[in-house]
């Protein structure tokens, strides 16, 4: 992933928490074992942006404080003169702090 995009991506999580709380330690190194994982599934990286970071999960997909849910969207649709329009299917990746392993956990439309 661009390190553009990923500065952005942190920049609209820690605005959207606490005006003085930063990304934590533990999200930066999330978000940097799965970016490093996305290759693995054979997509063209560059086409793809961070959209969501989920930690700790309730309900039946709910494995515990160290389990990361992120969310990558497809941004394909392209025009020199504007953002790329994230329009394509999104990848869900899991992150597992405990053993510091990401998986595949599927994809949507």
């Amino acid at each position: 992933m661009r390190a553009s995009v990923l500065v952005g991506v942190l920049i609209a999580l820690e605005a959207a928490a606490a005006p003085t709380a930063p990304p934590s330690a533990e999200l930066r190194e999330v978000i940097a074992i799965a970016d490093a994982f996305l290759p693995s599934l054979s997509v063209n990286v560059a086409e793809y942006r961070l959209i969501g970071v989920v930690n700790a999960m309730n309900g039946r997909e709910y494995k515990g404080p160290a389990f990361w849910r992120l969310t990558y969207k497809s941004c394909g649709v392209r025009r020199p003169d504007i953002e790329p329009i994230c329009k394509g299917g999104e990848l869900f990746i899991g992150v597992d702090m405990n053993t510091r392993k990401a998986s595949f956990l599927g994809a949507g439309e």
